[in-house]
């Protein structure tokens, strides 16, 4: 997440700010999770399969509202 924080990313673009040298199945895995968890989103979210799709970080929500 850490990396998300200066701007979108691809998913290998988030690979390479790990140190790996592509995506991994974990990484894959932990994408899904922290999008169903709504941490992340899209950046084109019409088209979640685009080439073109990076993620970002989603505004924080508070539940104390």
């Amino acid at each position: 997440i850490k990396a998300l924080a200066d701007g979108p990313l691809s998913k290998s673009e988030i690979a390479h700010a790990l140190g790996r040298d592509s995506v991994s199945g974990a990484l894959n895995r932990t994408i899904r999770q922290l999008l169903d968890r709504d941490e992340i989103g899209y950046t084109l979210p019409d088209i979640p399969n685009s080439r073109l799709q990076k993620y970002r970080l989603r505004p924080f929500q508070s539940d104390s509202q």
